[in-house]
């Protein structure tokens, strides 16, 4: 994640935490202690960056895409203080 999406962040407190599920070895290892047979080779990082009909920028949570027992599985990441 470049510094530029970094600072796009509203929430200062996410930055990290964002930063760090963003990588997808990370990300994996952390799936492993809630989901079983997920297959690593197949797991990515979505685009979370989208350009809006006004031209303005938007940057969403974490979403990923993998495989369990060959079916398809979406995986989102929101991100809220508490």
């Amino acid at each position: 994640m470049s510094t530029e999406e970094l600072k796009k962040i509203s929430k200062p407190h996410n930055i990290r935490i964002k930063e760090l599920l963003g990588n997808e070895d990370i990300f994996y290892r952390l799936l492993q202690g809630w989901v079983k047979n997920i297959d690593r080779e197949m797991l990515r990082r979505n685009n979370t960056q989208y350009i809006l009909p006004d031209f303005g920028e938007k940057v969403t949570d974490l979403v990923y895409e993998g495989n369990i027992k060959g079916q398809k599985a979406m995986f989102y990441v929101l991100l809220e203080p508490i």
